[in-house]
């Protein structure tokens, strides 16, 4: 989603939000005298065109290397300085206009003076509402250039697309040779786990139901993979599925084609009304500038963002960071693509349920928080016994949001590939600008953490202290830096562990080897099930 609006109108639609984190690790929805609530409308990004402005060549350079076009991108100096001249120029205006305003109340009624003051404040007041229009146009143009401006590179991220790949690390058992009747479409059909034919009647290409073990198995991998997080310090959170379509827009999910639909839209009889004479929203449309305005709803992507709102306009106080959460949900997505040997079954599917990772940090703690992020994803798969490969990304596969990902691969026989199962994202504070999440922190607010990796220091606060001793001690706001990353993404994990863990007599599936970790989970029948336990290969081959 790649469109802008006037931001100046969303004071006008926005709600107050009471949600606030009292303390570290902790939520209430009770207010708090040494906390700053959100307690206005989510207020427009705050992005540092100066930085960009100034930087142009480089912005160019970093999205050229990530694949994102950004229009017009060479007016945005121009605009830049035009905007600030302008509004230089109305605090000038303004500044004349009470000077004037004060040698009227001076002057005498009706004296020739006073009409040439009268006269000349008019025209003063003319002038600055059309240099205030100006500048307001020339606002909303650079922000709609900007918006569009993916995040920037780590400077270890390699140039290109999938095919510059650094894997970093491996895990679990020796990979098993590809062996065409473990695709995980034939094994879930010969043990009835899998129907696909059905939920294209019903729904669609790129709907299943899950049946019988399938369910048990889903339900197993979600309260797995939630307790190793809640060990870890993670707190639960269920998301919404149903989010605004602005959110998702200023998390940075934006289709990089105009033809790319990738967003599920939400449209009832009163909104769709509305549209009357515009053109048709389907399910898989992209959003327009009056979709965004409107406050149109979207089905979540992943979890991720509804975690993100979930903070948006929130002030930390420094003790209250890493704030590290773990949420439940649905993910929809539009584009599941054509149907092929390299999506079919549950590759790629429309509606899926995910574990999400999401932490909130200051500058300087963000990528150490992406390596413990990664330690908790790796705990996660290996307690599953499934081969898997950990691998740094290129920049054409980081989004608009990501300055490094990682993605973390699983070998899968029947398709004969390493696939996706999980990735883990440092968004540093291109999120939090455009939600505007912060930190209470020292020294000068500056936008350099997002080229530099972090600046700042920590700093260790008393809990009890006041707004005004924090001003006393001279602590800024600064932009926090997000993460996120999946913990499970269930549909990718059933197909390594069904392709892994397939029991064959005769060339047809019987049973399934599945990880000892997962039983203490598991509901109903186990009577098709084998539990491996941890540090052994599902293959009955090895």
């Amino acid at each position: 989603m790649q469109r802008c609006v006037c931001y100046s109108r969303y004071a006008e639609r926005r709600a107050s939000r009471c949600l606030q984190w009292q303390s570290h690790r902790s939520i209430s929805f009770v207010r708090s005298e040494n906390f700053v609530l959100p307690t206005g409308p989510l207020e427009a990004p705050k992005l540092p065109l100066a930085e960009f402005s100034e930087n142009i060549s480089a912005v160019a350079r970093n999205a050229a290397a990530r694949k994102v076009p950004i229009p017009d991108l060479d007016k945005l100096p121009t605009l830049v300085k035009e905007t600030k001249e302008l509004r230089q120029k109305g605090g000038l205006l303004n500044t004349r206009r009470n000077v004037l305003s004060d040698e009227i109340k001076a002057l005498p009624a009706s004296s020739p003076e006073k009409v040439r003051a009268v006269a000349e404040a008019r025209d003063i007041r003319e002038q600055a509402q059309k240099v205030r229009h100006d500048e307001i146009e020339h606002q909303n143009t650079c922000h709609q250039i900007a918006m569009a401006i993916p995040n920037w590179s780590h400077k270890d991220v390699a140039i290109g697309d999938y095919s510059r790949i650094k894997q970093i690390a491996e895990g679990g058992p020796k990979p098993i040779e590809l062996d065409g009747k473990r695709d995980h479409t034939k094994i879930a059909a010969a043990l009835g786990l899998l129907d696909l034919t059905s939920a294209s009647m019903v729904s669609g290409h790129s709907w299943y139901y899950l049946l019988n073990e399938a369910v048990a198995l889903e339900q197993a991998l979600v309260n797995y993979a939630l307790s190793v997080a809640s060990s870890n310090g993670w707190k639960m959170i269920t998301t919404p599925d149903v989010i605004k379509a602005d959110i998702a827009w200023r998390c940075g999910f934006q289709p990089r084609e105009d033809d790319a639909g990738q967003t599920f839209f939400v449209e009832s009889s009163s909104t769709r009304a509305k549209k009357v004479g515009r053109r048709d929203s389907g399910p898989a449309a992209k959003p327009t500038p009056r979709d965004i305005e409107d406050e149109a709803l979207v089905l979540a992507g992943t979890a991720e963002i509804p975690l993100a709102g979930l903070f948006a306009s929130h002030v930390f106080k420094p003790e209250m960071l890493p704030m590290t959460v773990v949420g439940l949900g649905k993910a929809f997505r539009a584009e599941a693509g054509a149907r092929g040997t390299q999506t079919r079954g549950l590759y790629r599917v429309h509606q899926f349920t995910k574990v999400e990772l999401f932490s909130v940090t200051d500058a300087e703690s963000s990528e150490q928080m992406m390596e413990t992020m990664l330690s908790l994803q790796t705990q996660i798969i290996d307690g599953l016994g499934i081969p898997y490969r950990v691998l740094d990304m290129p920049t054409e596969e980081l989004g608009a949001s990501a300055w490094r990902k990682y993605d973390v691969e699983a070998w899968m026989p029947g398709r004969g590939e390493w696939g996706e199962i999980c990735s883990l994202s440092n968004c540093t504070d291109y999120q939090s600008r455009r939600l505007n999440i912060q930190y209470f922190g020292p020294g000068r607010s500056r936008f350099a953490s997002r080229t530099t990796g972090g600046t700042g220091h920590r700093y260790k606060a008393d809990p009890l202290e006041t707004a005004q001793s924090r001003r006393e001690k001279h602590l800024d706001k600064h932009f926090a830096h997000t993460l996120n990353g999946t913990a499970a993404a269930v549909p990718r994990l059933i197909i390594a562990l069904l392709e892994n863990g397939a029991v064959f007599i005769d060339g047809q599936a019987v049973r399934l080897r599945l990880p000892q970790r997962l039983r203490r989970f598991w509901i109903g029948c186990e009577d098709r099930v084998e539990w491996v336990e941890t540090g052994l290969s599902l293959s009955s081959e090895d």
